[in-house]
């Protein structure tokens, strides 16, 4: 049984509520890490959420799903980061248009973005049958955050600041 993982604050679980029928559709299973158990009207693992236990309870899941409104620009400028975590552990995600997302997704092909509901539908249905496909996002998930690891965009910033240094000492 393919099993989805979602994190975040209780009070942001509402945004699972358009999906949840898709999952039961397809018998797939959902975990949760949160900070307390969300009300949902749907069958749940509840892990809770800690720095310490945050990455091995990120492992519960076989593909990270992120649905989000996208009806304000709060909504719009939120970061890549529930999706990376997931990602740089070699979870693929499932993920709403954010324009952070969409640019993660495009940058390591490790996951799906989904604009509607019959893109969700597909997505969790291909992933669910597919576990080649599943494999091929890991992958691609992991050696995609690789390149977008702290190390790797530290050393660009010490090369960049290096150059403007040099730059300088020329005038």
């Amino acid at each position: 049984t393919l099993r989805v993982a979602w994190a975040g604050t209780a009070s942001k679980a509402h945004c699972l509520k358009d999906i949840l029928p898709e999952l039961g559709r397809l018998n797939i299973a959902l975990e949760i890490i949160s900070d307390k158990i969300p009300a949902l009207d749907y069958p749940f693992h509840f892990t809770k959420w800690s720095y310490q236990s945050s990455p091995e309870s990120l492992l519960k899941g076989d593909v990270a799903i992120s649905p989000r409104t996208i009806a304000n620009p709060y909504d719009l400028g939120h970061s890549h980061f529930k999706i990376a975590v997931f990602m740089a552990q070699g979870i693929p995600a499932i993920a709403s248009p954010l324009p952070s997302y969409e640019e993660l997704v495009n940058k390591t092909r490790g996951g799906i973005i989904a604009r509607t509901a019959a893109e969700w539908r597909t997505a969790l249905t291909e992933i669910q049958h597919d576990k080649t496909l599943l494999r091929r996002m890991g992958e691609a998930s992991y050696s995609g955050m690789r390149k977008l690891s702290t190390e790797v965009i530290a050393a660009q910033y010490v090369k960049f600041c290096e150059t403007l240094l040099a730059h300088r000492s020329t005038r």
